[in-house]
């Protein structure tokens, strides 16, 4: 496979990606950037839309007033008067000449002829009147704004027509003018709301009212017309200031937050970092944090903790040193223990291996440093051998000496000449006469070879069945009559059998951490897989049976932990010639 160099390490065929990381004081300098940012923009935006309403509504209101104002100051009936001249037919088709010729003088004749200069001049002075006190008006305000103009209009069939104007030119009634957008939907002369609106580069605020006739009908309107312009220019540019304004306070304010988050909050968690790690090199005294922190609150908090935990660590680290010490030195001890007890056991070579009579082969595995288990085997004279395989309960130091005491015991009463379930009774009662506090127990095999004949005397003290090949060449399991368990109980009785051992016979005895081996299912190894391997060996030497069976345990159990000691002892019987 390809590999490539990604990061700190090699990879396979494909490249770790670089992880960007910001640091705490990058993260919280971002949110108050943006938090400080977003709560000024909402302030212009809010001020500039309060700003923009109050001044729409006050100037509205103004225009309002004044167009109400201008309207009470004119004759309804003269109105109504020059309304009918200026949509009658005679008129507009004098319009149309005059417009036609450019003379003025037509209507002009026309309206002196008719008597209308005699109705309409005082209404034309009152209305020029009125605006110069609305000028005068609004040049005393602090702003001086420019009424652009003041001015009665009447609409048929979507033209628009000029009455009268602020500037007097009576003549040019019945001029056509383009309608403010929209007011037309507010139905002929009625009153509509006052306005802002832009025409080219100019603003203009507008307010209409209506001017009633005799009937109650709208026959005109007045309209107030009030260049804003520089009302607008200047609230634009009152927006644009806020926004520098804002700008230049919220880069102040993100410094200084930035500035407060790196020197009260950033550098002593740097600080403790260090210091952290510096401690995580070699925890000792002089690596414990020292930091002038007094800030009150989480951090110093934080500090104080980790202080109390870096303490307690070298607290706990100087226990830990004692316990490993201890613990080492029990170790020690326990592999010298094993070692010794190891070494007190019997091996074959070189004593056993000059009999003729008999392949004889062992092995023993413990679970811990030290166990329960133990074999034995020894001559009582020329021409008989005892075997023993035993199991005591429990596991570690205990078991090991209970064992060995039971191992001599064992020893000393064979040699006494004793039948095999003498042996164990005796055993059983002097172990219960000392065992009352402990409350442990073995459980023993032991057989006694006549080497002439070849006859077995056996008894079992509660021990696992032990395993047969016999004339058939068959391994199987010999279910022999078992007693109570040695140490159990006092007045426990053992029997004792015979088994006839022929030349090529193979015996072997066990504990029953053999075929109790637990793999990681759960599942045991049991006796039918045990005869089962034995009879597929073409050649049942002692040596080989015990390899193969610990091979095939090993490949059974797996990665699960050994639970039990596992002692074997296989002899194969050749007589005497």
């Amino acid at each position: 496979m390809k590999r490539k160099y990604a990061g700190h390490r090699w990879e396979g065929s494909f490249v770790k990606k670089k992880e960007w990381r910001f640091s705490l004081a990058a993260k919280a300098s971002v949110f108050v950037s943006v938090v400080i940012l977003a709560i000024s923009l909402a302030v212009v935006v809010n001020g500039y839309l309060i700003q923009s309403s109050i001044i729409d509504d006050m100037y509205m209101d103004w225009m309002e007033k004044i167009a109400v104002s201008c309207r009470d100051s004119f004759d309804n009936a003269i109105i109504e008067r020059l309304v009918d001249i200026v949509l009658s037919d005679e008129f507009q088709q004098l319009r149309r000449k005059a417009v036609e010729e450019e003379s003025a003088e037509l209507i002009t004749d026309y309206l002196d002829g008719i008597g209308a200069y005699e109705e309409l001049d005082p209404m034309v002075y009152s209305m020029l009147d009125a605006y110069n006190s609305i000028e005068y008006v609004f040049s005393e305000m602090r702003d001086t704004y420019e009424m652009s103009g003041i001015y009665m209009e009447t609409q048929r069939n979507g033209v628009t027509y000029s009455l009268v104007t602020s500037s007097g030119r009576i003549f040019r009634c019945g001029g056509i003018t383009e309608p403010v957008a929209g007011t037309e939907a507010y139905g002929d002369n009625a009153t509509i709301p006052s306005i802002t609106y832009q025409v080219g580069n100019i603003w203009f605020t507008s307010s209409f009212i209506a001017i009633e006739g005799e009937n109650g009908q709208p026959v005109a309107r007045v309209v107030i017309d009030l260049d804003v312009d520089r009302i607008v220019v200047r609230h634009h540019r009152f927006l644009m200031r806020s926004i520098i304004f804002v700008v230049i306070l919220t880069l102040v304010s993100i410094f200084l937050c930035i500035f407060l988050i790196r020197w009260r909050m950033v550098r002593p968690l740097r600080a403790l970092a260090r210091g952290t790690r510096a401690f995580s090199l070699g925890a000792r005294e002089d690596r414990v944090i020292h930091l002038k922190i007094k800030s009150h609150d989480e951090i110093q908090d934080l500090y104080q903790e980790i202080r109390n935990m870096q303490m307690r660590i070298i607290s706990d680290q100087s226990s830990l040193e004692k316990v490993t010490a201890e613990k080492e030195h029990i170790n020690t001890e326990l592999a010298l223990a094993g070692s010794i007890q190891s070494s007190m056991l019997p091996s074959v070579a070189p004593d056993f291996t000059s009999h003729p009579e008999f392949d004889l082969a062992v092995s023993i595995r413990p679970a811990r440093e030290v166990g329960g288990d133990f074999y034995d085997f020894f001559m009582i004279d020329p021409d008989h051998m005892v075997l023993v395989m035993a199991d005591v309960s429990g596991k570690g130091i205990p078991a090991a000496l209970f064992m060995m005491a039971s191992r001599i015991l064992v020893y000393d009463q064979a040699m006494t000449g004793l039948a095999p379930n003498e042996i164990l009774s005796t055993v059983n009662q002097r172990i219960c006469q000392v065992n009352r506090r402990s409350k442990m127990f073995v459980t023993v095999w032991i057989g006694i070879l006549d080497l002439r004949s070849g006859v077995m005397t056996c008894s079992n003290a509660g021990h696992e069945f032990p395993v047969i090949r016999g004339d058939d060449g068959v391994f199987s399991v010999f279910r022999d009559p078992h007693g109570f368990v040695v140490g159990g109980l006092a007045r426990s009785r053992y029997t004792s059998y015979e088994i006839q051992l022929h030349p090529g016979d193979v015996l072997l005895v066990y504990t029953d951490g053999l075929p109790e081996a637990t793999d990681t299912q759960s599942q045991r190894y049991g006796l039918d897989r045990l005869t089962n391997l034995l009879n597929s060996l073409d050649n049942p030497d002692p040596d080989t049976v015990l390899s193969r069976i610990s091979a095939d345990v090993e490949s059974f159990v797996g990665s699960a932990e050994q639970y039990d000691d596992l002692t074997m002892l296989c002899l194969r019987f050749h007589g005497r010639s």
